[in-house]
């Protein structure tokens, strides 16, 4: 009877995001679970056009991979929130119970959507409509509006846009796909950059991310919509460290929350003894 690298319940389904700065091994994490499950299939949202060279570059050590072959990858225009959209579309559908979908990266999801906006709902390119926000700014300089956008209020800038609306569409086309994949069998795995924690982020991103100085850059709700985050970090020499943001309540003891955890592998650093991934006997 073969062996396959499991949960240790088959009905739990992963939703995980990982989050850091360039380099601290975001995709490396995908990387290692496909040299450990060279029998699922993982679907690769991929804006970054990282996954080809991170996989061929290394292929003495993902030799396993390549023989495999248990990768598609998705491409996708980082500039273009229309092409990533198809893109994650896509990925949700291919998607098989056990596979697991692959979303690198999430942030430039998010930044490009108010550009397509502008384009569908103003008629306008983003320079063009920089340029006509600026005007306006500049018509207003000494109008009230103006002195109470400086005070805090809301910026001209942004309310020229609906994010109510973003907010819907952005929600549609990814936490839909995400919620699509594990009602299918799947399990997912996101990835986005980071930013500072500031004084005027919302009260739950501060409690949330406060003691890590540092939030997902993606679209703010992405926590609510995932069971776990991580939040990698790299000291610039030869230690990579996982320390978690969420997880899900039956992983949260003192003993299971990890705390700049130095890593390699994300299996043997979070799925074994966290999440408690194993080898077991599959028919």
């Amino acid at each position: 009877m073969p062996m396959s690298y499991q949960p240790r319940f088959p009905q739990l389904r992963e939703l995980i995001a990982v989050y850091g700065e360039s380099t601290v091994g975001k995709t490396n994490c995908t990387i290692s679970m496909m040299r450990r499950m060279t029998d699922r299939h993982f679907h690769i949202f991929d804006n970054d056009a990282a996954y080809e060279m991170a996989i061929y570059e290394d292929d003495e050590r993902n030799k396993k991979i390549i023989d495999a072959q248990n990768f598609t990858i998705y491409p996708a225009d980082f500039t273009d929130f229309a092409d990533q959209v198809k893109a994650i579309a896509e990925v949700g559908d291919a998607v098989g119970p056990g596979e697991w979908g692959i979303f690198d990266l999430l942030d430039p999801v998010w930044e490009s959507e108010p550009a397509w906006y502008t384009e569908v709902f103003l008629g306008l390119d983003e320079r063009e409509y920089r340029a006509s926000v600026r005007r306006a700014l500049e018509e207003q300089r000494q109008s009230a509006t103006s002195k109470a956008d400086q005070k805090g209020g809301t910026p001209l800038f942004d309310r020229l846009r609906d994010y109510t609306y973003l907010n819907h569409e952005y929600f549609k086309a990814v936490y839909g796909t995400f919620d699509k994949i594990n009602r299918n069998g799947g399990h997912v795995m996101c990835m986005a950059g980071s930013k500072i924690v500031k004084d005027n982020d919302d009260k739950e991103i501060r409690k949330r991310y406060g003691k890590l100085g540092a939030r997902p850059a993606s679209q703010k709700g992405l926590t609510k919509n995932v069971n776990t985050v991580l939040y990698l970090t790299w000291d610039g020499d030869d230690t990579w460290e996982m320390s978690t943001a969420k997880d899900r309540a039956s992983r949260l003891t003192d003993e299971k929350k990890l705390d700049e955890q130095p890593w390699n592998d994300f299996c043997t650093a979070y799925l074994s003894p966290v999440a408690r991934w194993s080898m077991q006997k599959v028919d």
